[in-house]
């Protein structure tokens, strides 16, 4: 899979990054959220994860502007707000799952290959 992982601190770009490369993904970086959107809406990724908070553009705008622009790829919004009012706003915005930080590889990996493959995720 390609993957846009929009992420702007450095441990959390290491710690996901890893996650997805040892699962045999292909990782591009944008570390703030107007960098995020120029690449998603320039590149050719299968999935975007997305910050919600990050400087320049949150999470939440940046998936705003993709979705009226047209972008109908998966965004998964990642973020250390664990709240159902946070996960309802993440999916008003147009992401189209809320992941929680730190993040848990099963989880992570599960949900990115169901968005890529449609299916359900082989054993990990």
């Amino acid at each position: 899979a390609r993957i846009l992982l929009a992420e702007d601190t450095e441990d959390s770009q290491f710690l996901i990054t890893h996650f997805l490369k040892k699962a045999g993904a292909n990782v591009e970086m944008a570390v703030n959220g107007l960098e995020a959107y120029s690449k998603a809406i320039s590149g050719d990724h299968d999935i975007v994860l997305m910050d919600i908070q990050m400087p320049l553009m949150d999470g939440y705008l940046a998936t705003r502007k993709l979705r009226s622009e047209g972008f109908v790829k998966p965004i998964i919004a990642l973020t250390a707000h664990a709240m159902k009012e946070e996960r309802q706003r993440s999916l008003g915005a147009g992401c189209d799952e809320h992941l929680t930080k730190p993040v848990d590889r099963v989880a992570l990996l599960e949900r990115v290959y169901s968005f890529v493959h449609s299916t359900a995720p082989p054993t990990l």
